[in-house]
């Protein structure tokens, strides 16, 4: 899909006392049991790329205080990419593979880094896939993993303007109702081209990218989004927007669901 805004070893252990919970006793409701299994400290950071990549943020990965990204594909993914429109971290009945980590040119699958996560009743497991940055699977304590899972999630800190909204936008229940017009959403942003200017990218029919732009106007986050789900709850024919074919057989054809408002995106 075309996007015009364009995680070795770790070494080894640190001492116990750095890895935290070893061996002991755990209460368990009104039961007392022994926790034979040693685990590792999580912990994420979310920081600007450099400047060479652009502009964006990644999430870092630290391991016993170790930075995993970095020694795996290179670059920890976007937010963008883990938390929304869900926070891809947390625990679910089955394994599951989350992306973690891409090409310090900031492209996933130039180099990419994935983990397996597998939920066991107190601990959570997860296995390194692609570019390792350690030959050994990791373990977590559930209560700590959590913990740091639901402070990853709810961190604003970090976000910008952009950011706030892009959260939002992904987040809105506007976006349930697109299905029935044969749209999904792609993404959001700042237009690369004027940054006064926010985008949306839906796709429809797994066939075209569609764009709509809304003016930042001086506007806060939320603001903005308002004008946004109006429109995306609105009929698209009626929507000011721009239309690019994925594939060379429409790359000339607009989309049917096209009205007088739409035109064909200029690469």
């Amino acid at each position: 899909m075309f996007d015009p805004r364009k995680l070795a070893s770790a070494g080894p252990h640190p001492p116990d006392r750095s890895r935290g919970r070893s061996s002991g006793i755990r209460r368990d409701g009104q039961r007392l049991r022994r926790s034979l299994v040693h685990v590792d400290l999580l912990r994420f950071a979310i920081e600007p790329v450099s400047a060479d990549v652009g502009r964006g943020f990644e999430v870092q990965i630290f391991v016993n205080d170790v930075e995993m990204t970095s020694a795996g594909a290179g670059l920890g993914m976007d937010p963008s990419d883990l938390l929304l429109p869900a926070n891809r971290f947390w625990p679910a009945d089955q394994p599951h593979r989350v992306p973690v980590a891409r090409c310090d040119c900031g492209v996933y699958g130039c180099g990419s880094t994935d983990i397996m996560i597998t939920a066991e009743k107190d601990v959570v497991h997860w296995d390194w896939l692609i570019e390792k940055p350690m030959n050994r699977r990791v373990t977590f304590d559930r209560d700590q993993y959590l913990s740091e899972v639901r402070r990853l999630e709810t961190d604003r800190s970090w976000e910008t303007p952009e950011r706030v909204a892009v959260r939002l936008v992904a987040q809105s229940g506007a976006l349930e109702r697109l299905v029935h017009s044969g749209l999904r959403y792609g993404f959001s942003g700042d237009y690369y081209a004027d940054p006064t200017f926010f985008q949306v990218s839906l796709v429809f029919d797994d066939a075209y990218q569609v764009f709509l732009h809304f003016p930042w106007a001086g506007r806060t986050p939320e603001q903005l989004v308002d004008e946004i789900e109006r429109t995306l709850e609105s009929n698209p024919r009626s929507w000011e927007a721009k239309w690019h074919g994925m594939a060379r057989e429409v790359r000339a054809v607009a989309p049917r669901i096209a009205g007088p408002g739409w035109s064909l995106y200029r690469i």
